[in-house]
């Protein structure tokens, strides 16, 4: 089966199948090492999904992530470089967040913002913000 390739990092968070993007160095992978230990660390089931590259299977009406085999249970962190990630197979994508500049951030932005591409709504944070961003991610995992 030849699936698309996605550029970018996902995670189950408790029942959620969350994807992250942006450009390279915004911070994917250390976002979704800090919700994952988070989760974990207050009894929350969490596990990586896939790091860097991440295959989307359209089934029915979702999007189910996969990690290439290559990379599976592998991610690449700042400073730590290759190390072993506890990972599912795959996962259904609820979230889509997007790590991007503060500039082209909207204070108060569309309640019901969504991916186009995944048709799954859409979270918009400042890259590079990992501290603040597992908060601002939990929360709006809350309203799914």
């Amino acid at each position: 089966m030849n699936l698309p390739n996605f550029h970018g990092s996902a995670a189950v968070l408790g029942r959620h199948g969350v994807f992250v993007i942006g450009p390279s160095g915004s911070g994917k992978s250390t976002l979704v090492a800090q919700l994952v230990g988070a989760q974990t660390a207050s009894d929350i089931f969490a596990r990586w999904v896939a790091d860097d590259q991440v295959f989307m299977e359209r089934q029915q009406n979702s999007f189910i992530m996969h990690a290439p085999k290559t990379i599976a249970g592998k991610a690449e962190l700042a400073f730590l470089g290759i190390v072993d990630t506890p990972c599912l197979k795959a996962a259904r994508l609820d979230l889509v967040v997007e790590l991007v500049s503060t500039g082209e951030l909207q204070r108060h932005p569309e309640e019901d913002l969504k991916c186009q591409e995944f048709d799954v709504p859409k979270l918009q944070i400042p890259r590079l913000q990992a501290h603040t961003n597992v908060n601002l991610v939990l929360e709006r995992l809350k309203t799914l």
